[in-house]
Parts: C-alpha cells; sequence; structure tokens
C-alpha cells in the first residue's frame, strides 16, 4: 500500500477507517453496555467543537482499534497516515462545532456539521441515526442516514444525567444506577414493530 501515492492512500485510509467507525460507533449505541461509555460523549445538550474532545478512553480505545488496525497492518505510509490524523482531527471539530454550513447534495457524500447534529440530537426521529465519521454515504448504504430537510435538532443530550465532572464522567460506565442506557441503546433493544 505505501508504494501508491500519497494522495490516493489518504483516500483509502478515511473509507477504510469510516467503515470501522461505522461498525464501532453503531455498536456503542447498540450495546448498553458499551453505550455507558459513548454516552460520556452524548451527554451534552448544547454541541459545539469542544465536544469533540469529550469522550470516555474505552470509547476512544475500541473506536481507534477497529477502525485504525487495518490500516497498520496493511502497510500504509507514515506520511498518508498522518495526513489522515489532521483531516480527521480538523473534520472532527467541523462535525461538532455550533456552525450551519449548507453543502448541498454532497450531504449524501460526505458528513456535515448538520449531519452530525442530527446524530447528537435528543429527539426520537434521530435515534441510531448517522453514524460514519467521514462518508455519510455509508449510513445512506446502511440505512441509517438521518437529514430532515434543512431543519436542525431542536434538542441535544441523553435522557439520563451524565455527570459533568471529569472524574465523574469516567467512573459513570462503572457506577449502577438510573437507566440502563440511553433511548439510542434502548431503541436498538426494543423489539423492531414498537414505537
Amino acid at each position: 500500500m505505501s508504494g501508491q501515492a500519497t494522495w490516493l492512500q489518504v483516500i483509502e485510509i478515511i473509507v477504510l477507517a469510516d467503515i470501522g467507525v461505522y461498525a464501532s460507533h453503531r455498536a456503542f449505541h447498540a450495546i448498553p453496555a458499551l453505550w455507558r461509555f459513548h454516552a460520556i460523549h452524548h451527554g451534552i445538550e448544547e454541541l459545539d467543537w469542544m465536544v469533540a474532545f469529550r469522550a470516555h478512553p474505552v470509547d476512544q480505545i475500541i473506536t481507534k482499534a477497529v477502525s485504525l488496525l487495518p490500516v497498520f497492518f496493511l502497510g500504509f505510509s507514515s506520511e498518508a497516515i498522518a495526513v489522515y490524523f489532521i483531516i480527521a482531527t480538523g473534520h472532527a471539530l467541523l462535525l461538532h462545532a455550533n456552525v450551519r454550513m449548507n453543502f448541498g447534495p454532497l450531504k449524501w457524500l460526505i458528513a456535515t456539521p448538520q449531519f452530525h447534529h442530527w446524530h447528537h440530537a435528543d429527539q426520537r426521529d434521530a435515534y441510531d441515526k448517522n453514524f460514519a465519521s467521514h462518508l455519510a454515504i455509508i449510513d445512506a448504504l446502511f440505512g441509517t442516514f438521518h437529514i430532515p430537510g434543512s431543519k436542525m435538532p431542536e434538542k441535544y443530550g441523553v435522557d439520563e444525567p451524565i455527570p459533568t465532572d471529569y472524574i465523574g464522567q469516567h467512573g459513570y460506565p462503572f457506577v449502577r444506577g438510573g437507566q440502563q442506557g440511553q433511548n439510542t441503546a434502548d431503541a436498538i433493544v426494543r423489539p423492531a414493530t414498537e414505537t
């Protein structure tokens, strides 16, 4: 792989890594034990660029392992991986930023702030949607794409209170109490016929 042009390697890494992100991200929403780690990221009521850095280490380790181990095993060049990390970091900041940008028909191809804001929405119609971090087309292919016109979500967050302090957030997944998971994890566990 490292013998290819760097720009081509970067594109391949974006596709490969985002398939891994999609799979792990969907699992974090579907499995209640994993949801408790991911709920830290979703436990905000206002979305801004700082939310990109609010994540439990277990969430980050699993997601990075699933999405990036194939990249390393396939032998992509260090330069291509470095460029990917710069793009991925910048894109994560943009996705979580409190901005309204019209991407037109590109919204079906790449993840946009509107796309990701709907992922964070605490609204029933948005649960279990928009899992990809770079390529919205992955969600379109798997039937999890959700952008209702030009609207933005009315509210963000989760149904269960998430601690706001650093220690509380890191301990939250290990403490029993309150609901066992959030709206999205519970929605996946319920039978598909339930509304």
